[in-house]
């Protein structure tokens, strides 16, 4: 593992003048993705900036709406009352989306700029990956795909987002507020995440105004990352359809379980497909 050094800044103001000395640090909460892809080579951060000291853990009524702090973890916004009732399917779908092991240190903001599952991501052996190598191909457009996008995907990456929370925010039309060394600024959740184009290394619109290729998260650190609008959960509920196989494909013999989300309102059901994103569906075949 490449050495990195550490830090646990008591403030947000603090977290972001730590980032702004590295260009390549990145921010750890629950860190349930993000250690994981330092172990498998894939991030090589050197300054991990904790920020579980933050402020950053409250969720409380806004406006007739829902704030939720970016350090809430998934657990506790899952089981929250006001979530549970006003906001079902936002419960739902982190429920469904983790074991509860998971859950307990998997934070909000985590959840939801995790990165892809994507296994040729995942393996560096693999020099095919465009959003590890920009301009190197995509492995898994001739690979193992099946958990991969059948839309919104493009010639550069085929990959998807993983969070089932995700879906539910996108049905829920939340707002994402961040801030960064210029100020603050909210983000429409719909607008937040980024299909792959010719593009797929940003995954997010975190940047205004020109996008910097270099830095995923763009010198922004979550703040307050979801504002719910009130009376837009009740009506919705989330489902799932799991697909199982006994072989992941790279004879590892391994159980495979993929989902697809769907999230129903009244009678009128909509299939959630911010595919190359997030709610993916992926093809049967590969």
């Amino acid at each position: 593992m490449r050495p990195f050094t550490y830090t646990c800044p008591k403030t947000v103001d603090d977290a972001l003048r730590a980032y702004m000395q590295t260009s390549e640090s990145k921010f750890i909460g629950g860190g349930t993705n993000l250690l994981d892809l330092m172990k498998m080579g894939v991030e090589r951060p050197p300054q991990l900036i904790d920020i579980n000291k933050l402020p950053l853990t409250a969720i409380e009524e806004r406006n007739g709406g829902l704030r939720i702090g970016a350090l809430v973890s998934n657990t506790a916004a899952a089981n929250h009352p006001l979530i549970r009732t006003r906001y079902p399917v936002l419960s739902q779908a982190i429920l469904g989306g983790a074991s509860p092991q998971l859950r307990n240190m998997a934070t909000m903001g985590g959840n939801l700029l995790q990165r892809t599952r994507c296994y040729y991501f995942y393996d560096p052996s693999y020099a095919e990956c465009n959003k590890r190598v920009p301009g190197s191909g995509c492995a898994a457009l001739h690979g193992y795909n099946r958990i991969h996008a059948i839309l919104g995907q493009s010639e550069q990456c085929i990959a998807v987002h993983p969070s089932d929370m995700c879906v539910a925010l996108a049905a829920l039309d939340g707002e994402v507020q961040v801030k960064g060394p210029k100020g603050e600024r909210s983000i429409r959740f719909a607008d937040f995440h980024r299909l792959p184009g010719e593009t797929p290394q940003v995954e997010t619109n975190l940047t205004s105004g020109g996008i910097n290729y270099l830095d995923r998260f763009a010198g922004y650190l979550l703040r307050t990352p979801f504002l719910l609008p009130e009376g837009a959960g009740s009506s919705f509920v989330c489902f799932r359809a799991r697909f199982r196989g006994g072989d992941s494909g790279r004879g590892r013999g391994r159980k495979d379980s993929r989902s697809a989300n769907r999230i129903g309102r009244g009678r009128n059901e909509t299939l959630a497909r911010h595919t190359g994103r997030e709610g993916s569906c992926w093809p049967e075949t590969g």
